[in-house]
Protein backbone atom coordinates (compact mmCIF):
# COMPACT_ATOMS: atom_id res chain seq x y z
CA UNK A 1 0.00 0.00 0.00
CA UNK A 2 1.23 3.49 -0.79
CA UNK A 3 2.04 6.11 1.84
CA UNK A 4 -0.98 8.09 0.68
CA UNK A 5 -3.26 5.11 1.29
CA UNK A 6 -1.71 4.51 4.70
CA UNK A 7 -2.26 8.13 5.66
CA UNK A 8 -5.84 8.02 4.40
CA UNK A 9 -6.62 4.96 6.51
CA UNK A 10 -4.91 6.56 9.52
CA UNK A 11 -7.07 9.65 9.10
CA UNK A 12 -10.24 7.57 8.86
CA UNK A 13 -9.29 5.61 11.98
CA UNK A 14 -8.57 8.76 14.00
CA UNK A 15 -11.85 10.31 12.85
CA UNK A 16 -13.84 7.18 13.74
CA UNK A 17 -12.34 7.06 17.23
CA UNK A 18 -12.90 10.79 17.72
CA UNK A 19 -16.56 10.34 16.73
CA UNK A 20 -17.05 7.40 19.10
CA UNK A 21 -17.18 7.11 22.85
CA UNK A 22 -14.13 4.83 22.79
CA UNK A 23 -10.53 5.53 23.66
CA UNK A 24 -7.80 3.72 21.75
CA UNK A 25 -7.39 1.44 24.77
CA UNK A 26 -11.13 0.70 24.69
CA UNK A 27 -10.90 -0.02 20.98
CA UNK A 28 -8.03 -2.44 21.55
CA UNK A 29 -9.99 -4.27 24.23
CA UNK A 30 -13.26 -4.32 22.26
CA UNK A 31 -11.68 -5.41 18.98
CA UNK A 32 -9.13 -7.84 20.40
CA UNK A 33 -6.34 -6.01 18.56
CA UNK A 34 -3.28 -4.88 20.49
CA UNK A 35 -2.96 -1.20 21.29
CA UNK A 36 0.52 -1.09 19.77
CA UNK A 37 -0.87 -2.40 16.47
CA UNK A 38 -3.71 0.14 16.50
CA UNK A 39 -1.17 2.90 17.19
CA UNK A 40 0.85 1.85 14.13
CA UNK A 41 -2.28 2.16 12.00
CA UNK A 42 -3.24 5.48 13.62
CA UNK A 43 0.21 6.87 12.83
CA UNK A 44 0.08 5.69 9.21
CA UNK A 45 2.99 3.29 9.63
CA UNK A 46 0.97 0.26 8.56
CA UNK A 47 -2.51 -0.75 7.46
CA UNK A 48 -4.61 -3.60 8.79
CA UNK A 49 -5.47 -6.79 7.00
CA UNK A 50 -9.08 -7.16 5.92
CA UNK A 51 -10.14 -9.21 8.95
CA UNK A 52 -8.87 -6.46 11.24
CA UNK A 53 -10.71 -3.79 9.28
CA UNK A 54 -13.85 -5.84 9.96
CA UNK A 55 -13.07 -5.84 13.69
CA UNK A 56 -12.46 -2.08 13.69
CA UNK A 57 -15.64 -1.39 11.72
CA UNK A 58 -17.69 -3.47 14.14
CA UNK A 59 -16.15 -1.91 17.25
CA UNK A 60 -16.52 1.63 15.92
CA UNK A 61 -19.92 1.12 14.27
CA UNK A 62 -18.60 2.19 10.87
CA UNK A 63 -18.83 0.51 7.49
CA UNK A 64 -15.87 -1.17 5.87
CA UNK A 65 -16.48 0.98 2.81
CA UNK A 66 -16.17 4.15 4.90
CA UNK A 67 -12.77 3.03 6.19
CA UNK A 68 -11.63 2.36 2.63
CA UNK A 69 -13.06 5.57 1.19
CA UNK A 70 -15.67 3.82 -0.93
CA UNK A 71 -18.87 5.62 -0.09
Amino acid sequence: MSDTEKQYFASQLRQAVDNSDLTYSDLAHTSGISLSTINRWKEGKAVPRFENILKLADALNESINWFLGRY
